[in-house]
C-alpha cells in the first residue's frame, strides 16, 4: 500500500487554481438613501400614488447597482427582476 504522502495527486489537486478575481462587495444603501432615490424616480414618473413599492424596489436596486440618478430620469437602464 502507497503512503498518502507518496500517492499520485487526483486531477482537482494537479489542476492549478485558476486566479478568480476578487468580488467587490455590493453596497448597502441606506434607508436615506433609499428614500430619496424613490421619490427622485417618483418625480420622474407620473406622481400617480399606488407605485411606492415599485420606486422602492428600484431605487434600492439602483443604488445596490450604482446607477446614478441622471440615469434613471429617462430610465435609461435595465433591471432582472426575479419571478
Amino acid at each position: 500500500m502507497i503512503p498518502p504522502s507518496k500517492a499520485a495527486p487526483s486531477k482537482a489537486e494537479a489542476a492549478p487554481k485558476a486566479k478568480v478575481p476578487p468580488v467587490p462587495s455590493a453596497r448597502v444603501p441606506s434607508e436615506d438613501d433609499i428614500r430619496a432615490y424613490a421619490y427622485h424616480l417618483y418625480t420622474q414618473g407620473s406622481r400617480e400614488p399606488g407605485h411606492d413599492l415599485d420606486n422602492w424596489l428600484e431605487a434600492k436596486a439602483c443604488l445596490a447597482s450604482n446607477i446614478p440618478t441622471h440615469r434613471s430620469e429617462a430610465r435609461l437602464h435595465h433591471h432582472v427582476h426575479g419571478s
